[in-house]
């Protein structure tokens, strides 16, 4: 079973850099201790929903987008592919591995990671 906790600080560590805010700015945004945004991000603690609503907030974002298919994730983010390999996680986890190495891309990036993927599929036809 993922670690809920290591993904949704991954997520929000993710969209802060995305917004090009730091810790600090996030703290004050969210009304909350800037030691805690790194607790949370390194996933040392667990945030209650509504610590979560203020930093959805903060970073001006849908609370349901660092939730996003949280609970699908077969694995734990800090497990190598081995690892996930010998579970027998890896192959049934494919398309949720390419959603989060395209979500951590800037939008221009995902853009042509998905014109990538278009035109190898068409290829293969």
């Amino acid at each position: 079973m993922a670690n809920v906790t290591e993904i949704l600080g991954q997520r929000i560590r993710f969209y802060r850099k995305q917004k090009g805010i730091s810790q600090e700015q996030l703290s004050k945004l969210a009304d909350l201790h800037p030691t805690y945004i790194g607790q949370i991000e390194r996933g040392e603690k667990n945030a209650s929903i509504e610590t979560i609503y203020k930093i959805s907030m903060g970073l001006q974002i849908p609370i349901i987008q660092l939730l996003e298919k949280i609970d699908e994730y077969p694995y734990s983010l800090s497990e190598s592919l081995e690892e996930r390999d010998k579970k027998g996680t890896t192959s049934r986890s494919i398309p949720l591995q390419a959603y989060d190495l395209i979500s951590e891309q800037n939008t221009e990036d995902q853009k042509n990671l998905l014109n990538i993927l278009i035109y190898s599929l068409k290829l293969k036809r």
